[in-house]
């Protein structure tokens, strides 16, 4: 999570506050009957502890009162959730969170005394997150100390920063409060198993809390976020002068209806020179990129071969064509084929007795022994 001064701070990292719970008030010595007299019962004197009452019975070893401690928002610590009242409002929108009791989520600020804001959504909660200063004035990003949000497997109120979150494409699909939420999991299972659902959504969705700086936060409450701009992790970008390829070093712009680009969740990029380029880092991103996993791709981009056009890499489909002369307009002559549409790669399919359906792949299917086969010479 990082915002313009901030740069790739996680906030599951962040010093949470540990003190106790602060408790208000006062022991009370009566209230009012109802024909506005004090009741005995109600009247009852605060006792200390060890004294034996009127009655004969003996209080707790803690002081107490006939008046219970109050715990509410003000009271409660930084570092624990509390229940919204039905006066708080969405610190991003402006809707009543109580209104939406399985998705609002809150977070806590270290910052001028101790603050606490609500959110009715988890589109609401990333973009609070992500630009706090827009909506607690004078707050940044280092001031957040805890945030929560609601499991979307379970509705439990959950730790937002260690969450497992997804993010779906469809806003109707993923439904909640607003158009458009990323939906949050305690257990990278059950995003896991979320994504298996679909199609048009891959491993690669799921993401971590600190994910969502300003520019993905954009995506889903832009209007609340004016002075955003700029492409998030879900967005291409136009491949700089000076990128090289990760896999064989040459500059990728060298070859615009060729390259390809690979985005991760703290913002970098990667900008292979080939669809065979991008196969192998796609399988062997650590060997390729010191300090990248594979598993931190969000997103990652390819020319359609029939087009030309940059498409989704992650929704293509890709010819194992072995036969470099066959795509020798592609960089480094031997290539796999990507195409957006599976038809299209089909159709160049049936053109060649040695090529089969069983030769049109995704790019989550690529492994070493794939990488090796194109660019094993850059092992």
């Amino acid at each position: 999570m990082h915002d313009d001064d901030t740069p790739n701070r996680a906030l599951d990292r962040r010093t949470v506050l540990t003190a106790g719970a602060v408790a208000l008030g006062t022991g009370l010595a009566g209230c009012a009957g109802g024909d506005g007299t004090e009741t005995e019962t109600e009247a009852s004197e605060t006792t200390t502890a060890g004294e034996t009452t009127e009655s004969g019975t003996t209080t707790e070893d803690e002081t107490t009162t006939d008046a219970e401690t109050t715990t509410d928002a003000e009271t409660v610590a930084l570092s624990e959730p509390v229940e919204p009242s039905e006066s708080d409002e969405c610190a991003v929108c402006g809707m009543t969170v109580a209104n939406f009791p399985d998705w609002n989520g809150q977070l806590t600020l270290d910052f001028d005394g101790g603050k606490r804001a609500y959110a009715c959504s988890p589109g609401c909660l990333v973009t609070l997150a992500a630009k706090p200063g827009t909506f607690v004035d004078g707050a940044t990003v280092e001031d957040i100390a805890s945030a929560w949000a609601h499991d979307r497997a379970t509705t439990d109120l959950i730790d937002a920063t260690a969450a497992s979150w997804v993010l779906d494409p469809n806003d109707d699909r993923a439904g909640g409060p607003m158009s458009g939420n990323p939906l949050p999991y305690a257990e990278v299972a059950d995003a896991d198993s979320y994504v298996g659902e679909y199609d048009d959504v891959t491993k690669h969705a799921v993401v971590g809390f600190d994910a969502f700086d300003p520019s993905l936060a954009n995506t889903y409450r832009g209007r609340f976020l004016p002075d955003v701009s700029g492409p998030s992790v879900l967005d291409a970008v136009e491949v700089p002068e000076d990128a090289t390829c990760p896999v064989c070093g040459m500059k990728s712009a060298q070859f615009p209806d060729g390259n390809a680009q690979v985005a991760f969740e703290d913002g970098g990029r990667e900008y292979p020179c080939s669809p065979g380029c991008l196969g192998a880092f796609y399988a062997d991103t650590a060997t390729f990129a010191e300090g990248r996993e594979q598993d931190g791709i969000v997103s990652t981009w390819v020319h359609d071969y029939a087009t030309d056009e940059l498409t989704d890499a992650l929704e293509a489909w890709f010819v194992l064509e072995t036969k470099g002369g066959r795509v020798s307009d592609l960089p480094m002559m031997s290539n796999p084929v990507p195409y957006a549409e599976r038809p299209d790669a089909e159709s160049y399919v049936e053109q060649y007795d040695d090529r089969t359906t069983d030769d049109v792949v995704r790019l989550t299917d690529f492994t070493t022994e794939l990488g090796e086969q194109y660019r094993g010479k850059h092992y």
